[in-house]
């Protein structure tokens, strides 16, 4: 057994075209790696061209973990953490594969989601160029290419495009039996899917760019004229060097790559996407440099359960993250901005109030708050039912560190299908189950008693104080204006409320110095 003095983890990322295992330990200043390996596996492609991953492939991964398992042994790591993302997600038999590495080699796979898998990304990746005001960072998977703009390290909005290098490449093998320009088929598709999100357009007005990806050492070889940045592992490509390159191999099929650097036909095609990628990024982007570093999860499972403060600091960002790419999804659909941060605010007061009647945890107050940013977005597509558009637009949404399932329980609250019932069966995306009905209910009656306090959109209602007995809340309300129309809107939401918490709905109003009750 090998002794250190620090805490030594094992952490294991399954990816599209490797299996990366780091051993690392924190020395007091920094992430130390003791021991890595890199073993070689076409998983991606596989999954990318049939749909799902052949047994011969399971077992060889299999393999590869009893190996990395035996690894980690010897540095009296029990069980390594194992990462992965689009390639094994996108499998039909997924359920077969994750039972197939419990079973045999007594792993949990835990397989992220492109919000949950890009935030920790994202998070790791902000010690790896120097600080500026406004960044756009961009990581170029294999199944997704993910873009967050971060102002002063927290990220504004953020932006997913489901499809990645890899299957770009797929495609573009596929496109070059009907013209020899494979350039072409590569540029096009990048810009058509580009051009389709005016949203990136605008991220791309940014003081700096920095791309990752989980193999940069292909697109190393074939560039000239770049430097290192001397404080980290990151490098900066000029504009005039990567025109250079990409006007060179432009001309080259995917083949003729393959063979001049001994690449595999995989690589290849991802190096050609990514040239070309880069190009459009600074094109664009309107400047002369771009950033390029190599990351993937293992880092950032290295960087959150090693570092210190790094899980915390993770956990506020993602808040941060979370509630502004709401608000650019809310903007976006011309919400009435002032109207749903009031009561994001007043929900937020009578989550804390209620705390002991429906015992939820900060996450789950995360979700209230999103679900009332973006409750009204759907009157952007759908005046007539508004409600049904607002859920299929969150349903839908990529927002920043969540993932499907949470995303629908936020639709859910905003709009719930069967309130005070249980689903057996969502048509809308998904089952939920008496718990999750339960949680959906209770936010529910939060957000439209909220709702009900603003539902002129004027802000006339300051929430001065909620108390609570054995069967009443009593809200005390400081109102300036004319106040009819939310009072009849709190007579509605009363019964839901009641039905949800057990509590009789009442209010005082404070207007002009005199309280007037109602009951």
């Amino acid at each position: 057994m090998i002794k250190n003095k620090g805490r030594i983890i094992s952490a294991v990322d399954i990816g599209s075209s490797s299996v990366y295992m780091h051993i690392a330990q924190w020395n007091g200043h920094r992430i130390v790696t003791l021991d890595q390996l890199e073993k070689p596996t076409h998983v991606g492609q596989e999954v990318f061209s049939t749909g799902y991953i052949s047994f011969e492939t399971v077992r060889s991964i299999s393999d590869i973990l009893a190996g990395f398992c035996a690894l980690s042994k010897e540095y009296d790591i029990s069980r390594p953490i194992v990462t992965a993302t689009t390639a094994l997600r996108e499998a039909t038999n997924l359920a077969y594969v994750l039972d197939h590495f419990s079973v045999t080699n007594n792993v949990n796979v835990q397989v992220l989601e492109d919000g949950e898998a890009s935030a920790l990304l994202f998070e790791a990746l902000k010690s790896r160029y120097p600080s500026a005001e406004k960044v756009l960072q961009v990581y170029g998977g294999t199944g997704t290419i993910d873009f967050a703009l971060m102002q002063n390290g927290k990220a504004l909005f953020t932006q997913s495009i489901q499809t990645g290098m890899l299957k770009i490449a797929e495609i573009m093998r596929e496109a070059s039996e009907f013209s020899r320009y494979s350039y072409l088929v590569a540029e096009e598709y990048l810009t058509t899917f580009l051009s389709h999100s005016g949203q990136i357009y605008k991220m791309m007005q940014t003081d700096e760019i920095v791309f990752a990806s989980a193999d940069i050492a292909p697109l190393v070889k074939v560039l000239n004229g770049f430097k290192i940045n001397t404080n980290s592992d990151t490098l900066i490509i000029g504009k005039e060097a990567l025109q250079g390159a990409y006007s060179e191999y432009r001309r080259l099929t995917v083949d003729q790559i393959a063979r001049r650097h001994k690449l595999d036909a995989a690589q290849s095609g991802s190096l050609y996407v990514t040239l070309a990628f880069l190009m459009l990024l600074l094109n664009s982007a309107g400047i002369n440099h771009l950033y390029c570093t190599q990351i993937n999860l293992v880092n950032a499972a290295l960087n959150l359960n090693l570092r210190p403060g790094a899980r915390r600091a993770f956990n506020e960002n993602m808040h941060a993250g979370t509630i502004s790419s709401a608000y650019k999804m809310a903007e976006r659909y011309r919400c009435d901005l002032p109207h749903c941060g009031h009561i994001a605010g007043l929900a937020l007061v009578l989550f804390e109030k209620l705390r002991k009647l429906h015992g939820l945890s900060r996450q789950q107050r995360l979700l209230l708050q999103t679900a009332c940013i973006l409750h009204e977005a759907g009157h952007f597509t759908n005046t007539a039912n508004m409600k049904e558009a607002t859920f299929d637009l969150i349903k839908n949404a990529h927002i920043y560190g969540l993932h499907s399932r949470t995303t629908l329980l936020i639709a859910n609250i905003v709009a719930p299908q069967d309130i005070l019932g249980i689903v057996q069966s969502d048509r809308r995306g998904g089952v939920l189950d008496q718990e999750d009905m339960l949680f959906v209910n209770k936010m529910h009656a939060i957000l439209h008693l909220a709702d009900a306090i603003d539902c002129s959109h004027k802000q006339k209602a300051e929430l001065l104080d909620v108390k609570q007995d054995e069967n009443r809340l009593t809200l005390t309300l400081k109102v300036n204006g004319d106040y009819a129309l939310e009072r009849y809107a709190l007579r509605q939401s009363a019964g839901l409320f009641q039905e949800v918490f057990g509590l009789k709905l009442d209010y005082t109003i404070k207007k002009h110095g005199q309280m007037e009750g109602e009951h």
